[in-house]
């Protein structure tokens, strides 16, 4: 301010502690290192003639203390950088150093680390700076776990498919066989009732830090006769959608499932007789028919015509 006119000044900087170096005389500029953190009143005292005047500001210096949290994850997931420091008045910078060459400035960040397929840890530097520049920093360590690989190979023989992971050791496998049935062996065998349709059979493959992948083929299963050579017959085959189906030693629970050649269900029919009629009203094709009497089920394949 201007203090030309003026007697005296005298500024009083509200630091005790500091004891003589507390004060300062008459200047229109001046400036104070304060020992500790804390709130300080400063005042400005004007003298001019018999006349005194007090100005009073109060100013800040806040001790800046970082922290933050953040979990370990699994590989593809971002990782969420949760700002715990000190709460500070005024404008404070944030400086986020993730260990892979990246950074933010935001107050909270999240990352995506890309580590390949390999497990990695990374250290993570968190510095906030205060308006009147002072600073603090936390390194804390954040681990990206690899993914499970979840591929798998299979082979087949007499219509009894064999699944083998292409990764062994992992904590939990789940098969699922595209035809409702499943498992949760590391390796898996299975026999499909239904030819006429390819299936997608799915591995989810969990490991130890609980990460999980999932891999899914199309089994090309259509083609190969299921079918028993006993249990029902049928007459006509082909036939127009009208046929008769004759049940060999039927027992007492017995059912006729007919599915198109998607594995769609088409016609239920819920019997006890030894012999019933069947009639679809269906296109053309080859449909697959499903009896199950008693504890036995039998398939067999029907053509459809339409002249």
């Amino acid at each position: 301010s201007d203090t030309e006119e003026l007697d005296s000044v005298k500024w009083d900087f509200g630091d005790p502690k500091s004891d003589t170096n507390n004060y300062s005389k008459k200047m229109s500029d001046v400036s104070h290192s304060y020992q500790n953190f804390g709130d300080y009143e400063i005042s400005l005292i004007a003298y001019y003639n018999n006349y005194t005047d007090t100005i009073k500001s109060l100013i800040s210096f806040e001790k800046p203390k970082a922290d933050f949290t953040v979990s370990d994850i699994c590989e593809g997931k971002d990782a969420f950088f949760i700002n715990k420091s000190s709460k500070l008045f005024g404008k404070v910078d944030y400086k986020w150093k993730f260990g892979d060459g990246q950074t933010s400035t935001l107050e909270s960040a999240q990352h995506l680390y890309k580590i390949g397929g390999v497990s990695q840890t990374f250290n993570v530097t968190f510095v906030i700076k205060t308006q009147f520049g002072c600073a603090d920093s936390i390194n804390k360590a954040v681990t990206i776990n690899a993914n499970p690989k979840s591929d798998f190979n299979y082979t087949s023989s007499n219509n009894k498919w064999n699944f083998t992971p292409s990764q062994l050791g992992n904590t939990k496998y789940r098969w699922k066989f595209g035809d409702g049935d499943s498992t949760i062996s590391a390796t898996a065998s299975h026999s499909y009732k239904d030819g006429l349709s390819p299936h997608t059979v799915c591995l989810k493959a969990t490991n130890a830090a609980k990460c999980i992948s999932e891999t899914c083929k199309q089994i090309a299963t259509t083609g190969v006769s299921y079918t028993k050579p006993s249990g029902f017959k049928i007459y006509p085959n082909p036939n127009t959608g009208n046929f008769t189906i004759e049940i060999e030693n039927p027992e007492k629970d017995i059912s006729v499932e007919v599915y198109n050649s998607v594995g769609v269900l088409v016609k239920k029919v819920k019997m006890v007789e030894k012999v019933i009629g069947v009639d679809l009203d269906v296109t053309a094709g080859i449909y697959l028919v499903k009896v199950r009497n008693g504890d036995e089920v039998y398939n067999k394949k029907v053509s459809v015509v339409k002249y």
